[in-house]
């Protein structure tokens, strides 16, 4: 039964052609978290039907922002966590922590905790506990969409009015964002509390997440949606590898290495530099 005593919702942003995406999530969520908060999917117009979940169609023309800006008008929570489709869960999930978590934001007026980075976490001890870490302001994806409890306000905030997709916010929020210069109001947990993994890149699976379902008995079917190549699966561990490990000056000069290698990268799409000017 569904948790509806904490002033948390999640949300989970969904694209329609990502279905088969859903069926599986939505699977391993009601397996792995079945005493979780009130679950929300916002689609452009589907309406399947999952355990335990509630469904908001917006339209075809609705991208990320608006999506989101539509869900929270329809979600009453002071605290939202904010999940995209392709990071399932992989275990099962204790939401007693989850309930610390959002208590200790609320206690401290923060606006956003990080609970998955996919590289290390870094940033001063918060509170004295190992596990918090206080996100540096210079850090260019402190905040990003990666799995999140946000307050409600703050990210309609960010968000603003516009109709646009998931990268543009990251890389407005690049730009733009203003966390822990005034006052300590957004950290992050390095436990992995939801024990989410992340499962789909650039439409595919990644190998590495089909290995990990697979030594827990559950097989993810690839007829509809295959696995990564090895080649690209390569191309996307050093692109990961490379931001992780490389000072930023040298950063460019490994993109236009990469180029060459044809490694595509976010920045380089012509949607988003036009937004961008």
């Amino acid at each position: 039964m569904i948790n509806t005593k904490m002033d948390v919702s999640l949300l989970i942003i969904g694209f329609d052609p990502y279905k088969d995406v859903w069926d599986v999530y939505f699977q391993l969520l009601e397996q792995y978290y079945p005493d979780r908060p009130q679950t929300f999917l916002a689609t452009n117009g589907m309406r399947p039907q999952y355990p335990n979940v509630i469904v908001i169609p917006t339209s075809n023309e609705c991208e990320w922002s608006m999506k989101v800006n539509k869900s929270l008008e329809k979600i009453d929570s002071e605290y939202i966590v904010l999940l995209l489709e392709d990071f399932f869960t992989t275990r099962s999930v204790n939401n007693y922590e989850l309930q610390e978590l959002v208590r200790l934001m609320d206690n401290n007026s923060l606006n956003y905790c990080k609970l998955l980075n996919q590289s290390r976490i870094k940033g001063k001890k918060y509170l004295g506990k190992d596990y918090l870490r206080v996100i540096d302001t210079k850090d260019e994806y402190g905040i990003s969409l990666q799995p999140a409890i946000w307050r409600k306000s703050f990210l309609k905030e960010l968000i603003g009015e516009g109709n646009y997709n998931a990268w543009i916010f990251e890389f407005q929020q690049n730009k733009y964002k203003r966390h822990n210069q005034n006052r300590i109001d957004c950290i992050a947990d390095k436990r992995n509390i939801l024990q989410v993994t992340h499962a789909v890149v650039q439409s595919r699976y990644l190998r590495s997440a089909i290995r990990t379902f697979s030594k827990q008995g559950y097989t993810i079917k690839t007829t509809q949606r295959p696995m990564l190549s090895r080649r690209d699966n390569f191309k996307y561990w050093l692109k990961r590898f490379a931001s992780e490990y490389t000072p930023k000056p040298f950063r460019m000069i490994l993109k236009e290495a990469g180029r060459l290698l044809k490694i595509s990268y976010v920045s380089d799409r012509t949607d988003i530099k036009d937004k961008q000017e």
